[in-house]
């Protein structure tokens, strides 16, 4: 496979077939397998296990680093190099996407919703932060060698995507901080995806049970199309977006993509800007925070197109679907990417920080949303423990099984306390880089950044009741207090 893709590459069928053509044509042969594994298994039916996990699995297993190893390169999914460039890219367009699917933005709704979003995603991924360094100090007391630095990517794997802990582990390992750093941070959202829905099915479980949503529902009152991944009979199919254009001019799909590559490509302008004048010692952060970049300028985009009477332009049910395919596109890519080798180094500290910091991430998430939140507490659980294994898109395909009908507010809170949560990742990033740099192989050093994330972690929770966001439920410790 690979000599024919090449020789089609130099010539000899007088068309060009890029690398890029054929890495997005395995990835869509992955995604049809996934999706007929999903409809036929009812385990994979039971577990709602997307199909681009299970096809992003299979990507990794056919890849040059297993199958390609088993079989000394004689057989396997000839992926380019550039596949670990891909989940970047997308996610960044996804986070373009984001702002332009809210129904309002304005200072009122963040004043009223957003806040206490934007500090529950700011206070969970700032305790994954402090939980995974933590983890990564007790490994370097007991000898391994290993940057304290891991714990942070595990909080971007996890709390941003694949995409961006891949930047910002590229970020460290360009500063000689962390080796491999970029395939960690890759490996973490990717485990992360996982964790999502092994993690996130078991809570909805229990949620059901005990009848902890606004409406009542039950995993076996779930249609049959919901557990197969197929909608075969006409009536139970949705409407998937509004025409906004008219097709004889450009088709709506047309100008909703082009919307958020233009939002795409005004980001990365400002990101230049950045660049050039921010000190360097900043800006080098910057590549890994460019989907910052895309969710302020495409809040800003929205916001001048609601004070223009423009907001026409924009279809929300588009948008969502322009967000989903990319989602799942990010998912197969990240998981097929993973390199075996680079995990392989640090596997006992990564699965260890993978799986404890998975647990830790769910329990925490349980015990903060009926204290913070004053309805909707389970659907909004679903989607923000979602999002902070995963993506946002994760979030809703769980908070989808119990909110069909997206009457929760979840979604749209979520886009609203994006900026806020935004701004301390960034500092959770820099404040990584600044104090390791200073020494990076000193135990005192990954000290020193636990403590600062600690504070950090007690200023953010300081800040509910000072508003008086906080409901004093005892005893402290029970996961889901009764009203």
């Amino acid at each position: 496979m690979e000599t024919i893709i090449k020789a089609l590459e130099v010539g000899v069928s007088s068309v060009g077939w890029h690398i890029v053509l054929w890495d997005f044509i395995f990835v869509s042969l992955l995604l049809i397998i996934g999706t007929i594994l999903r409809s036929k298994i009812k385990l994979f039916q039971r577990w709602l296990i997307p199909n681009a996990i299970l096809a992003g699995t299979i990507g990794l297993l056919l890849s040059n680093n297993v199958l390609g190893r088993l079989t000394n390169g004689l057989v396997y999914i000839p992926f380019s190099e550039n596949m670990v460039s891909y989940p970047y890219h997308l996610l960044n367009l996804c986070f373009c996407s984001i702002p332009l699917s809210a129904v309002e933005i304005s200072w009122k709704e963040f004043r009223h919703r957003g806040i206490s979003t934007g500090l529950c995603i700011s206070f969970t991924q700032a305790m994954q932060a402090a939980f995974g360094v933590g983890l990564a100090l007790i490994f370097i007391v007991l000898g391994f060698k290993l940057s304290p630095l891991i714990g942070a990517l595990f909080m971007f794997g996890y709390g941003t995507g694949p995409g961006q802990a891949l930047a910002i582990g590229n970020v460290y390992e360009n500063l000689g901080l962390f080796m491999g750093g970029g395939e960690i941070g890759l490996a973490f959202g990717s485990f992360g995806y996982f964790f999502a829905f092994l993690g996130g099915v078991p809570l909805l479980i229990w949620g059901m049970k005990n009848r902890l949503t606004v409406e009542e529902h039950s995993l076996d009152d779930l249609p049959d199309y919901v557990r197969t991944g197929i909608i075969k009979d006409d009536k139970d199919r949705k409407t998937a977006g509004r025409f906004v254009s008219s097709p004889e001019a450009i088709d709506t799909l047309s100008l909703q993509i082009a919307l958020v590559f233009t939002v795409y490509a005004i980001s990365f302008l400002i990101y230049v800007l950045l660049i050039i004048f921010l000190p360097e010692n900043v800006s080098i952060y910057l590549n890994g925070f460019l989907y910052m970049i895309c969710t302020m300028t495409g809040i800003l985009f929205r916001v001048i197109l609601e004070k223009t009477g423009k907001t026409y332009l924009i279809d929300s049910q588009t948008q969502n679907r322009i967000q989903g395919v990319l989602t799942d596109f990010i998912i197969v890519i990240a998981i097929s990417a993973i390199s075996i080798p680079i995990v392989w180094m640090y596997f006992t500290p990564f699965m260890t920080i993978a799986i404890l910091g998975g647990f830790f991430t769910l329990f925490l998430s349980v015990w903060l949303h009926k204290r913070i939140f004053t309805d909707y507490y389970f659907e909004r659980l679903m989607m923000n423990y979602g999002t902070h294994t995963g993506t946002a898109m994760t979030g809703l395909v769980l908070m989808r099984v119990v909110d069909p009908d997206f009457r929760s507010p979840a979604p749209f809170n979520y886009t609203m306390g994006m900026p806020l949560a935004l701004i301390v990742q960034f500092v959770i990033a820099l404040l990584g880089g600044f104090i390791i740099y200073i020494n990076p192989f000193s135990l005192w050093t990954g000290v020193l950044y636990f403590i600062i994330l600690v504070v950090m972690c007690i200023i953010i929770w300081s800040v509910w009741p000072a508003l008086g966001l906080w409901k004093k439920y005892k005893p402290f410790w029970k996961l889901w207090p009764k009203d």
